[in-house]
Order: C-alpha cells, then structure tokens, then sequence
C-alpha cells in the first residue's frame, strides 16, 4: 500500500511512500493527528484472516513501525475500517462479522 501527500489542495503529490508490502487488501482510512503525523489504517491479510492495521507516518515520509488493531473476515462484508483523530489518539472502528456488530478501538502512542 502506497501513501502520498499533498500541501496545495492536491495540485501537486509528493513521491508514493510504501506504508505495506505485505498483503495488503486495501480498504483504507486517514486521519491526521494534532502533532501533524498522518495515521492510515488499512486491511491486510496474514494467517488467513484480515488483519485491522494502523501505522504513522511522520511529516519528513518516515513510516513508524504499524501495529495491529484487530483480526476480521476478509470478505466485503467486512468492510470499511473507520479512523477519527482526538488529539493524538486515534479511534479506529471496524465491522466484525462474526459476532455481526462494529468494534471500537483506541490506539494511542
């Protein structure tokens, strides 16, 4: 999964910088935190299932290291996955359709 950034309203795009090469599914969300550092959130698969994955990347393109949030179906029923900044600590929302309801997770660093 490839991130770009723009600082004119999307005239002009920095350089794609890979955020996972894994496997990622896609299905992607962005917010950005108070500190300026840009959080996507994505559905990537490993172990047969899809894993909810967030990671940071700072304003100079330096991707931190990701974490996973949560494991959920990899089908489009899955949907989705929801990210809201508040300050910053991130919510990530994601449909777990296995016990057919929405998650909630806050992820703070």
């Amino acid at each position: 999964m490839l991130c770009s950034r723009s600082a004119d309203g999307g005239a002009t795009w920095s350089r794609p910088i890979t955020v996972s090469d894994v496997d990622p599914i896609g299905r992607c969300a962005v917010a950005i935190l108070d500190s300026g550092v840009v959080a996507v959130c994505w559905l990537e698969m490993a172990e047969n299932l899809a894993h909810v994955r967030v990671a940071r990347i700072t304003s100079d393109g330096e991707v931190l290291p990701s974490l996973t949030v949560a494991r959920t179906a990899a089908g489009r029923s899955s949907g989705v996955p929801e990210l809201v900044a508040s300050g910053d600590t991130l919510v990530v929302a994601w449909r777990d359709v296995s016990a057919r309801r929405v998650r909630v997770a806050r992820v703070s660093w």
